[in-house]
């Protein structure tokens, strides 16, 4: 029997008594061990210690990610998750008023990191 067929008499036939029509499924997924990702991140960075200016000078990343279905999604996830750490280390901070109340508690406030910056020369990801 085909599952369309399962799916009509559950709603438009007859049931057993004390039943209600329709399908129903409910189900969690609870792993006995969670699985990590694999990979290592290494950023070397030129300071200027007059202007406190931060250049990028290489980047290298290595994730194992499994079996590569679509390497330019894989790469995009990879140059987006780069951008986004450097962008929430070089250019984010939590910062509060004088009387503790915080000032950048939303996004609209924060600086976004953005391809622009990475994409300055020799700012570029490797």
């Amino acid at each position: 029997m085909a599952l369309a067929d399962v799916a009509g008499i559950a709603y438009i036939g007859a049931v057993p008594e004390g039943m209600e029509p329709g399908l129903e499924e409910t189900m969690f997924y609870d792993p006995e061990n969670f699985v990590f990702p694999f990979g290592a991140h290494a950023c070397v960075v030129d300071v200027d210690a007059e202007t406190g200016k931060i250049k990028v000078v290489r980047y290298v990343a290595v994730d194992d990610c499994g079996r590569a279905i679509n390497p330019m999604l894989i790469d995009g996830q990879v140059h987006g998750g780069v951008v986004y750490g450097i962008g929430q280390a070089l250019y984010e901070r939590v910062h509060y008023d004088a009387d503790g109340q915080l000032v950048n508690g939303h996004l609209r406030r924060l600086c976004p990191a953005d391809g622009r910056r990475a994409a300055e020369p020799g700012n570029r990801p490797d």
